[in-house]
């Protein structure tokens, strides 16, 4: 009995992270497409993320950090984007990470994304200690 119980905890847990999974909207070809061609070597950049806080769901398809910046192009939502940015700046300061800089923008703004994107690389890198902290937290707390 104890080891059944035992063996069906991950499974349900794999269950809950497929359902989640199937749920979500992957970032499309054409845009990523269009993305990918904005980019630079030393940006940090992460496709498909899928934020889940006590009341709300956050799509994000895509996510890049270049220095103390971290700009996110949001998925089709019902939800805005000021409190997607609102819970990674309290959940930043409750790890211990301060200073970054976030701006997530709705998928209807797709363009100004990548005009963004196209600001990112004219600035001049400086490796930040805590991009890799940044980029940790943002897989810890997403699916």
């Amino acid at each position: 009995t104890v080891a059944a119980i035992l063996g069906c905890l991950p499974a349900s847990q794999s269950l809950v992270t497929a359902i989640l999974g199937f749920r979500a909207k992957c970032c499309t070809k054409e845009l990523f497409d269009k993305i990918k061609g904005k980019l630079e070597e030393n940006m940090v950049s992460v496709y498909d993320l899928y934020f889940t806080t006590y009341d709300k769901n956050y799509p994000v398809n895509h996510i890049v950090m270049k220095n103390n910046c971290l700009c996110g192009l949001m998925g089709s939502t019902k939800h805005t984007t000021q409190e997607l940015e609102k819970y990674l700046e309290e959940t930043f300061v409750k790890n211990g990470i301060k200073g970054v800089s976030i701006k997530i923008f709705d998928h209807s703004m797709t363009e100004k994304y990548l005009n963004r994107l196209d600001e990112l690389k004219k600035l001049e890198y400086s490796k930040s200690v805590m991009e890799a902290d940044v980029i940790k937290l943002l897989f810890d707390i997403s699916y």
